[in-house]
């Protein structure tokens, strides 16, 4: 059972964790299981926190979270593929943010519920917080509500964990014409007009619908083919889409299984990737600002589920850091 300890504003995480005997690593995740959305630990403790999570005394708890062990075998549906195919229900706090020269510049949190079914998934969302607020600017508060439109979302996904098909598309459309009377009386002019529309030919081309998801940062790391063959040194080669400042761009990834279990039954795949470069190319400054991405992704040993993901896209000049963390519900 977690405990709470209130803590003044510029506590800092290595001095709070140090207290309790841990590491500055140990507590933030152990906070980021219990703690709300917009409580999340990043590199340091936000300044509005005053509750952290921490765990129960005991050294034989303290223990578990450094020391891992062996425990029951991964699951596999074949030699070296893991398995996908067991049924989970699970909430997740995601949160997103964009650095540029190393001033953040944006900050996207959210919390959202994934229900699997053999090969469907449920989605929910709930509200999106900008920079720790809701959105406020008028262009802010029509596309958060246009953007609402999809849930609940239902998806048909491959062997492989990635998006085969949306199932409710039927059902998304019937939201729009719902919905979009009511936009119309509330937003006027032509800036909202011209959104209107766009989302209006989205939602009658499924396929272009499937891309714009697709094109989403969580969509794109939460269903990334970590379910497929892995050759004997527990590696596999890839690629995969991510969208960079709006561009779709394609990536080379390497996936590095690990089959080492920890105490909470946890296993970790890490993705390690580079942008592919245009070829020819232009000039040697193209070359220098290829992408990078480097993510670990933790998952639960009873389904092969994703408890974790923690990352970052950093180019030349700009970093996305993206964190998506299995909550209680």
């Amino acid at each position: 059972m977690a405990k709470t300890c209130k803590i003044s504003k510029g506590t800092k995480l290595k001095e709070l964790a140090e207290f309790f005997k841990l590491t500055p690593e140990q507590l933030k995740r152990y906070h980021n299981i219990y703690c709300p959305i917009e409580d999340l630990i990043e590199q340091e403790i936000p300044s509005h926190v005053r509750i952290v999570y921490v765990p129960p005394e005991g050294d034989e708890l303290v223990a578990s979270m450094m020391e891992p062990v062996k425990r029951d075998p991964i699951s596999y549906k074949a030699k070296n593929t893991l398995s996908n195919i067991r049924n989970y229900q699970r909430v997740y706090g995601v949160i997103y943010t964009i650095s540029e020269n190393e001033v953040e510049k944006l900050k996207i949190h959210y919390r959202t519920s994934i229900k699997k079914e053999k090969d469907i998934i449920t989605i929910t969302r709930e509200e999106v917080y900008i920079n720790n607020e809701r959105p406020d600017l008028v262009v802010e508060q029509m596309a958060d509500k246009l953007s609402a439109v999809l849930y609940p979302l239902v998806l048909a996904i491959n062997p492989d964990g990635t998006i085969k098909a949306i199932v409710n598309h039927k059902e998304i459309q019937e939201r729009w014409r719902e919905l979009k009377p009511k936009l119309n009386e509330y937003y006027q002019g032509e800036e909202a007009k011209g959104l209107f529309q766009r989302v209006n030919n989205i939602v009658k081309n499924k396929d272009q619908m499937l891309n714009i998801l697709r094109g989403d940062l969580f969509f794109s790391l939460f269903f990334i083919p970590l379910y497929q063959n892995f050759d004997d040194t527990q590696k596999s080669n890839t690629e995969i889409e991510l969208s960079i400042e709006g561009v779709i761009e394609l990536f080379d990834v390497i996936f590095s299984l690990s089959r080492e279990i920890s105490p909470t039954e946890k296993f970790i795949v890490k993705a390690e990737g580079t942008q592919q470069l245009i070829y020819p190319p232009v000039d040697d400054q193209n070359r220098r600002e290829c992408a990078k991405l480097d993510f670990l992704y933790k998952l639960n040993l009873v389904d092969n589920s994703i408890f974790l993901i923690m990352g970052d896209i950093t180019t030349v000049n700009k970093k996305v850091k993206f964190e998506c963390y299995q909550q209680r519900s």
